[in-house]
This record gives C-alpha cells, sequence and structure tokens, in this order.
C-alpha cells in the first residue's frame, strides 16, 4: 500500500516537471539560433532623426576664437532661450536649442532653421554649408548631438520606465538588458514597438524568439521610442484563478494524505 502513495507523489512530480520544460522554453530568447554555425552581421544604419521637442547640442569650430564665441552664443527657439532648454555657453563648447513644435530652432548669424525631419549629418553640413556661403566663416567644423535621446519602455520588464541613452544609440537587445529583462509573465513573442516617424506614429510587433530581429530594420531604436512588453495569458490565468489554484493544492494535499493513510492501515 505504501507504493500506491508513492506511485501518486511520482507521478505529480513527472507532472510538475513537464509543466517546468514547457514554460522555460517560452522564457528563452533567440530560440530559433542552431546549435553552432556562423552567419554574416548585416550591418544596419543608426539613423537618428531629429524631431520637435528635441534638444540638440551645437558646437560650430573655427579658426577664431572671436567667431567661435559668436557662432557658439546661445540661441532660441520659439521664444525659449538655450539655457531654458538645457544652459548654453559660447567659446567653442556649443549651445543647446530645444527644437520648436514646428520644428525650427534660431542660431546665431544663420537665424531660424528647421530641422525637424533632419538626420544629426544633415543638420552639420546645411549649418556649415550656410556659413560658407555667406563667407562668415571658411571651412567650419560642425557636431550635432541629441541630448536628451530616450526609450519609454512599459510592461512586464523588472524595471520600467523611461531610460536616457546618453551615446545615442541602442539596439533591442541593449535596451532590454537596462530595463532589468522580461518578467516571467512577459509576451516575448509579441512585443510592440511605438515610433512617431514624419508626423505619423508606427506600430510594429516582433518576436524575441527569432534570430530575424538581428537584421530587422527596428533592431537600432530611435529617439522617443516606446516598447511595450504585453503580459501572457498565464498571467491573467493566475490572478483570475489564483482562489482556485490554491483551493485545488489544498484539496490535492488532502487526497494524497488520506491515500497515506489509507496505505498504512
Amino acid at each position: 500500500k505504501k507504493n500506491t502513495f508513492y506511485i501518486w507523489v511520482s507521478a505529480l512530480a513527472f507532472m510538475m516537471i513537464l509543466n517546468s520544460c514547457g514554460g522555460k522554453k517560452k522564457l528563452a530568447y533567440f530560440t530559433t539560433v542552431p546549435e553552432s554555425g556562423v552567419t554574416d552581421i548585416v550591418k544596419i544604419p543608426n539613423i537618428n532623426i531629429i524631431s520637435a521637442s528635441d534638444i540638440l547640442h551645437i558646437t560650430i569650430f573655427s579658426t577664431d576664437e572671436v567667431t567661435n564665441r559668436i557662432l557658439n552664443s546661445a540661441g532660441s527657439s520659439s521664444g525659449s532661450s538655450a539655457a531654458g532648454a538645457g544652459g548654453g555657453s559660447g567659446g567653442g563648447s556649443g549651445s543647446e536649442y530645444l527644437v520648436s513644435d514646428s520644428g525650427f530652432i534660431k542660431l546665431a548669424v544663420i537665424g531660424s532653421l528647421k530641422v525637424a525631419g533632419m538626420r544629426k549629418e544633415q543638420l552639420a553640413d546645411t549649418i556649415a554649408h550656410k556659413l560658407t556661403r555667406m563667407k562668415y566663416v571658411i571651412d567650419p567644423m560642425v557636431i550635432v548631438r541629441i541630448v536628451n535621446f530616450k526609450i519609454t519602455v512599459l510592461g512586464e520588464v523588472n524595471k520600467p520606465g523611461v531610460i536616457t541613452i546618453p551615446n545615442e544609440h541602442v539596439n533591442i537587445t541593449e535596451l532590454i538588458a537596462m530595463a532589468g529583462d522580461l518578467t516571467i509573465f512577459g509576451n516575448r513573442t509579441n512585443v510592440l514597438l511605438i515610433r512617431e516617424k514624419d508626423g505619423k506614429r508606427m506600430y510594429r510587433r516582433f518576436d524575441l524568439s527569432k534570430i530575424d530581429l538581428f537584421n530587422s530594420d527596428i533592431y537600432n531604436l530611435q529617439n522617443q521610442d516606446i516598447i511595450y512588453i504585453e503580459p501572457t495569458k498565464a498571467k491573467a490565468q493566475a490572478i483570475d484563478r489564483s482562489p482556485q489554484i490554491f483551493s485545488m493544492i489544498i484539496s490535492s494535499l488532502s487526497i494524497m494524505l488520506s491515500l497515506y493513510a489509507l496505505s498504512l492501515r
């Protein structure tokens, strides 16, 4: 009779092991990666597009120190000073400019300039070209940075929130690591990316279990992207059925204890 009890316990343990194996598969990343092998790296360009409300740090270098101070003096955008957008100083250290809702900044000497929709490199070339054409400076060097580069992560991650990216470059796997990884209830096969581009809002879903993600055009994230990790059905079921599960556990324990008591007779 004691053997009957051990059979019941073994069967229950076996079922728990099977359930655990299935759960591990759902929690894995890049399950389509082969056990061994080498693949070519597809170079995906990191294109950061300037948008309204961005804060740009622009530094203009020339051979003349006085000209440097003038060109890098604090500008304004839509009546807001660069200091209000994060401060600014001359002397070649550059200034910060808040891109207006209409997509403009106001630079010293050049004046009002539409920058929304440009890449950083395009804006730097445009500023240098305008200064040269105006014969204000010969062969200037211009550096543009997006100061407020940030990504928002929501949903089933261990550290949701707004993540600031100081080097203006982050990919999906790096962002997940910054957010403390997904929780056990995070849906890894249907992650949502929300991106604003050219006055429109784009929605893209991707699968973290697929190796093709590395070659996707969305692998490198852009400024102000939003990543949402939705919960799996298991979480909703766990919340809704937690009283039932507790009751089932108690009932199972009662049955096992009863069988054990019978086996001792």
